[in-house]
């Protein structure tokens, strides 16, 4: 069992399109619709994306998009740094 996450220090969430119990853009428009969470950047990492889906995602106020099959672990890691700084700069 996880320990609770305290959610008043999370910098950063990072989402796939295909999660087990809640896709990815239902988690991103729960995000989103919570005071305490809504300004955290929320980067969602898939290979599923379609222009539709893509549409929906920044309609519903995603930070940012990474294709899983061109992102390193260097364009990841670039673009935690980006969305961290963002929020707190």
């Amino acid at each position: 069992m996880h320990p609770p996450v305290d959610l008043a220090r999370l910098a950063e969430l990072m989402l796939d399109l295909m999660m087990p119990r809640m896709g990815g853009l239902e988690m991103l428009t729960a995000v989103r619709a919570d005071p305490g969470l809504a300004a955290v950047p929320v980067i969602v990492l898939s290979n599923s994306f379609t222009a539709e889906r893509t549409e929906q995602l920044w309609q519903a106020g995603v930070s940012q998009v990474l294709v899983t099959a061109n992102s390193t672990p260097n364009v990841v890691l670039d673009a935690i740094r980006t969305q961290i700084g963002g929020a707190r700069g």
